[in-house]
Order: C-alpha cells, then sequence, then structure tokens
C-alpha cells in the first residue's frame, strides 16, 4: 500500500551516489596516508626533533602525523560544508599554529632558517588537515545516504489525487492535478510519524500511537488528510 516508484528511484540514485563515494574516499585514505608519512618524516629529519601532538587533534604515532577533527566538528555543530572549511583554516591559523610554535619554541627561537623549515612544516600540516576534512564530508554523505535509505525502506507514502476538470471559454478543456499526501515513519517506541502535506502545500506533523493507527479509514478533507478508526463502535 503506498507510492513507492519515487522511492525506488530515489534508493538507486541513492546506492549509485555511495559507490561513487566509496571510490573517492578509498583515494582520499590512500593521499592521507602519504601525506601523514610525510609530515612524520619531515618532523624527525630535523636535528631537534619535532612536536606536533595536540591533544586529541594531532597525533605523531607509529610512524605518521594522524588528525582527529572529532572534537572540532562536535564543537561546531550543524554547519554547512562551505562554513565548515571556513572554520577549519580560521582554526588552524589561529589555534594550531600558535600551539606548535610553543610546543617547539627551543627550535625555531632565534633561528630564522629553522623558521624557514618550521613554516614549511606547517604548510604540509595544513593540507593534510584539509585533506582529512574532505575525506570526512565524503564520509559525511556516505552515512546521509544510507540513513535515507534505511528511512525510505521503512516509508509508507499515501497520495490522494483530485483531478479537476477546468473548460475554458473555447469550449478546450484542461485537467489540473491536485494532491494531499501523508506519509508514515517510524517515530518514537510504539509510536509512528505522520508527515501530512495538504493540496494547498502546508505541512504538518505528529507522532502518534501505533494502537491509535490499526485499522484506520484515511481521507481528503478540506484539502488535508485525515483519519479515522475504522473499530468505531456501533451505537446499541
Amino acid at each position: 500500500l503506498g507510492e513507492y516508484k519515487r522511492h525506488i528511484q530515489r534508493v538507486e540514485n541513492l546506492r549509485q551516489e555511495i559507490e561513487c563515494n566509496l571510490d573517492e574516499r578509498e583515494s582520499f585514505d590512500r593521499h592521507i596516508g602519504q601525506q601523514e608519512r610525510r609530515v612524520d618524516r619531515s618532523c624527525k629529519a630535523t636535528r631537534i626533533p619535532l612536536n606536533f601532538n595536540v591533544s586529541r587533534l594531532i597525533n605523531q604515532e607509529h610512524g605518521r602525523v594522524r588528525i582527529d577533527l572529532s572534537s572540532f566538528y562536535d564543537s561546531l555543530g550543524d554547519l554547512s560544508e562551505t562554513r565548515l572549511k571556513a572554520a577549519l583554516i580560521e582554526f588552524f591559523a589561529k589555534g594550531i599554529v600558535g600551539v606548535l610554535a610553543r610546543a617547539n619554541r627551543k627550535y625555531i627561537d632565534g633561528n630564522p632558517a629553522r623558521e624557514k623549515v618550521f613554516l614549511q612544516l606547517l604548510k604540509t600540516l595544513r593540507e593534510l588537515f584539509v585533506l582529512v576534512s574532505e575525506r570526512d564530508i565524503v564520509i559525511r554523505h556516505i552515512d546521509q545516504a544510507e540513513s535515507e535509505i534505511e528511512v525510505l525502506g521503512d516509508l509508507v507514502q499515501l497520495d490522494f489525487p483530485r483531478p479537476q476538470m477546468h473548460r475554458d471559454e473555447g469550449g478546450d478543456i484542461d485537467f489540473v492535478h491536485e494532491s494531499a499526501s501523508v506519509k508514515i515513519t517510524k517515530s518514537n517506541p510504539g509510536k509512528l510519524r505522520l508527515d501530512s502535506t495538504s493540496i494547498n502545500g502546508e505541512a504538518t506533523s505528529a507522532d502518534i500511537p501505533i494502537d491509535e493507527l490499526r485499522a484506520v479509514t484515511l481521507a481528503v478533507a478540506a484539502g488535508r488528510v485525515i483519519w479515522e478508526s475504522a473499530c468505531a463502535e456501533i451505537p446499541s
């Protein structure tokens, strides 16, 4: 019961999107691994080994300099990808650079040549930060697509078309198809989410106990989807 053609097409599109994103993630993983080893070798090549560890964000271990931006994302909340990238660049310039400069002051103080080497390493590290963030965005796309597929798998959508016939002054007939709809998805335990759209495009949402939606009759009244129990008691 319900309209699934659009859902089937959407799921197919999402599957193709996931496959492309998985290939892109694999490419990022290879590039990031190379960059992690490169930064680590550069840190160890100096006469005084550099320390690029920064709390949970940067860990220099096992021949790599690894970046984990989880805490950074948590601090920002839900941002668009463009704003996220801009925030990351600003955070690196104002936060990471200062922390690493203090941690490696012994190496760079009073030595312009070493300072130049250090700045070049920071540039390489910044490139690694950007790579990791781009890989994380791809992972986010994969997770979002997977979540949408799960929702579509549990989704029932009922459409209620209301075709109208119009005859113009010349006698020609034209049909206008309007429809109201309701989407039913899993919500909280014991409840279902009903997202209704009226013929005029007005949206409403409600969480309804499952027991109240057993054996219901759905119809359209005043352009909106309504429902009532089909098991109402017959008056004696």
